[in-house]
């Protein structure tokens, strides 16, 4: 499979679903936009400004 974007980050091996969105943060919505705002903040503090603004991005990660 080819995948086209820009990848925003790169990140390792077992990237846990907990790390893209919080379990808590479950409750509160299941509106898609509530969850981009919110993606890798417990992880990746930094990851939702470098995406704001862009259609294209790919996040890569490792095995797992």
């Amino acid at each position: 499979m080819r995948i086209k974007g820009t990848a925003v980050r790169k990140y390792g091996d077992n990237i846990n679903t907990d790390y893209i969105i919080s379990a808590d943060l479950l409750q509160e919505s299941w509106d898609a936009p509530f969850f981009a705002s919110h993606a890798f903040e417990k992880y990746d503090p930094e990851f939702v400004g470098l995406c704001s603004g862009r259609k294209d991005n790919v996040v890569v990660g490792g095995e797992n």
